[in-house]
């Protein structure tokens, strides 16, 4: 049987509309990123819904080795 996705948990995630704001880019963006190893999975929040997320830990191992989008556009 399914089991769907597993519950938010906010210490370890944070989801795709926070790190496009943290970052200043947009939703669309982060999804051309998957691509490139930025995974993200659903996850069940306490309103039922299920939303994007990515791992806190993933997230800063992205940036470091993709510092250069991140940064300022010129």
């Amino acid at each position: 049987s399914r089991r769907g996705p597993a519950p938010h948990d906010p210490g370890i995630e944070i989801t795709a509309v926070e790190l496009a704001t943290a970052w200043g880019v947009s939703r669309r963006t982060l999804q051309r990123w998957r691509d490139d190893g930025l995974p993200m999975i659903l996850a069940r929040f306490p309103d039922g819904f299920a939303r994007s997320v990515c791992r806190r830990d993933i997230v800063a191992g992205f940036a470091s080795r993709h510092a250069e989008r991140l940064g300022p556009a010129s």
